[in-house]
C-alpha cells in the first residue's frame, strides 16, 4: 500500500510540475521560443514547431499522469531526459547563460539543474513499480495522495524560485565585482 500510494504521489507531483511547465510556455510563449532558439540544437526555421510540440507532449504527460497511466511516467522520463542531454550539451559548449526555460523565473542551466532532473526522472520510475496495485486504492487514500503531491509541488517550487535567486543574485555580485 505504501508503495503504491508513494507512487501515485509521485505521478501527481510530476504532473503538477509539467502543468506549471505548459501553462508558463503558453503565456510566455515567445520567450520560450527564444529560449530554445538558444540552445542551439534545433534549425532556427522549426523553432515554433519544437516549442508546440514540447508543449503537447507535456501536456500529454501530465494528462497521462494525472490518470496514473504508466506511459505518462514514460513520457516525462523522456521529456527530462531530453531535456538533460541539452543543459549537458549547452554546459559542455560553455553556454552557462540560457535560461532553462522550466519556469516564470529565468534560471541559468547550471549542473544543479541537471542533478534536479535527475531526481525527477527517478521519481518517473515510482509510480512504474507499481502500477498494477494503483486500481485497489480507496477515494481517502488518494485524497491522502493529492494532499502529499501538492505539499511536495510547493516544496518543489520554492526549491526553483531559490535556483532563479541563485542566478539573480550572481549576476548582481559578477556586475558589482567589475564596476569596483
Amino acid at each position: 500500500m505504501v508503495l503504491t500510494l508513494s507512487a501515485v504521489v509521485a505521478a501527481w507531483l510530476l504532473a503538477g510540475i509539467f502543468a506549471l511547465a505548459v501553462r508558463h510556455k503558453l503565456r510566455s510563449g515567445i520567450r520560450f521560443q527564444a529560449t530554445l532558439a538558444a540552445y542551439r540544437l534545433v534549425p532556427p526555421k522549426l523553432i515554433k514547431t519544437a516549442a508546440l510540440l514540447i508543449i503537447a507532449a507535456e501536456a500529454a504527460a501530465v494528462l497521462l499522469l494525472l490518470g496514473l497511466q504508466p506511459a505518462g511516467a514514460v513520457l516525462a522520463g523522456l521529456l527530462l531526459s531530453g531535456y538533460a542531454a541539452a543543459i549537458c550539451l549547452n554546459l559542455m559548449r560553455g553556454r552557462d547563460f540560457i535560461d532553462c526555460g522550466c519556469g516564470d523565473s529565468p534560471t541559468a542551466i547550471s549542473p544543479l539543474l541537471l542533478l534536479r532532473n535527475g531526481v525527477l526522472l527517478f521519481l518517473c520510475t515510482w509510480p512504474l513499480w507499481s502500477a498494477a496495485g494503483l486500481a485497489s486504492l480507496s477515494g481517502s487514500a488518494l485524497a491522502v495522495a493529492g494532499g502529499l503531491a501538492l505539499g511536495w509541488l510547493i516544496m518543489y517550487e520554492s526549491a526553483e524560485q531559490l535556483l532563479a535567486n541563485r542566478g539573480v543574485h550572481r549576476r548582481l555580485w559578477q556586475s558589482g565585482l567589475e564596476g569596483a
